[in-house]
């Protein structure tokens, strides 16, 4: 059966594309190629075949095929069987209920996850009531949730609206949110925004990018 032996994997399509890409050749054994300009074809070839066969199959004629999403849409694809596997960051699959498996992951060295605000805004989550919640933009309300909850912030304090990327911006174009979480790397985007950081969610060294697939 063709279909069941065609492994698909979702890629990101731009967000940090190179760590994307170093991943799968170093530690799958799969050389991704993408194509300039708005050519949107991307092919992977297995290159080392002893890595390939620790996570996928060790038959010969399988059929590898590469899928570029955003990564917001990356659990659903994977949810639903769209594909068979998702290379990403851990932020953008654990978001979510249990439906994946986690088939290999690695430190990165260079991301975490915070809070954001905007420069010398005071925040003073002791003085938050229900009747008067603070807005935070979230891409990741599971993991904000949780790490409020850690300081002791309980969920009827503040308000999270789940949005799908540039968090950002939502402290920059508009004075209603007083935080947004984001990934951060160089902090250049928050430097060139006046932003900084009021918390670390998780600290360099700690965030993890991996292959994931579907939980049975």
């Amino acid at each position: 059966d063709e279909k069941s032996n065609e492994i698909i994997i979702c890629i990101s399509a731009s967000k940090y594309p190179d760590k994307t890409d170093e991943f799968a050749e170093e530690q799958l054994g799969i050389k991704i190629t993408r194509h300039s300009g708005r050519n949107l074809l991307v092919e992977g070839q297995i290159v080392d075949r002893n890595k390939f066969c620790k996570y996928f199959s060790h038959e010969e004629n399988i059929k590898l095929s590469l899928f570029i999403s955003r990564p917001q849409d990356m659990p659903w694809l994977l949810a639903s069987k769209r594909v068979t596997h998702v290379i990403t960051f851990e932020t953008v699959i654990k978001n979510y209920p249990k439906f994946y498996t986690v088939l290999h992951e690695i430190v990165d060295p260079t991301h975490f996850l915070a809070l954001v605000c905007r420069k010398g805004a005071c925040i003073e989550p002791e003085k938050w009531t229900a009747q008067d919640k603070p807005l935070i933009a979230s891409e990741h309300v599971h993991h904000v949730t949780r790490f409020l909850e850690q300081m002791d912030i309980k969920l009827d304090k503040y308000h999270l609206d789940k949005i799908t990327g540039s968090s950002e911006g939502f402290l920059v174009n508009t004075a209603k949110y007083l935080l947004a979480d984001t990934i951060v790397e160089t902090g250049r985007t928050l430097e060139e925004n006046n932003l900084e950081i009021w918390k670390i969610i998780i600290p360099k060294g700690q965030l993890r990018i991996g292959l994931y697939g579907y939980y049975n």
